[in-house]
């Protein structure tokens, strides 16, 4: 019962049909807003605020952090994420994982990045 960090839910969020358009929708919205203010606030929401909203949010972050934006992420559901991966820390969702795991994280990213650069 993993959070949205884990690499098996990373993927099922890169590889689903509708990626490509949300993060290109993402975009535009994101420099439409950036064009106008200095702050952008993005809100991401999924049935338990675990899985979807956690992968897009991380998603969303790879791709302002490799425009050189600065980027803050607060899960509002963290209170409520309850399991075996007790809010993320379990080595396979957490950041500072093992090397198999931060490799996993690397590849999602380059991922993440091209579509974001189409």
């Amino acid at each position: 019962n993993h959070i949205g960090l884990h690499p098996r839910v990373l993927s099922g969020i890169v590889h689903n049909r509708n990626f490509p358009g949300w993060i290109e929708n993402m975009k535009r919205d994101v420099k439409k807003v950036l064009g106008q203010y200095t702050d952008a606030h993005v809100a991401l929401y999924c049935k338990s605020g675990k899985h979807r909203s956690v992968a897009c949010a991380w998603s969303l972050q790879q791709c302002a952090e490799s425009q050189g934006w600065s980027v803050e992420i607060q899960h509002l559901s963290k209170g409520f994420w309850k399991g075996s991966c007790s809010k993320g820390t379990c080595d396979e969702c957490s950041p500072g994982s093992g090397e198999e795991i931060q490799e996993k994280h690397a590849h999602m990213r380059e991922q993440v990045l091209w579509w974001w650069r189409k």
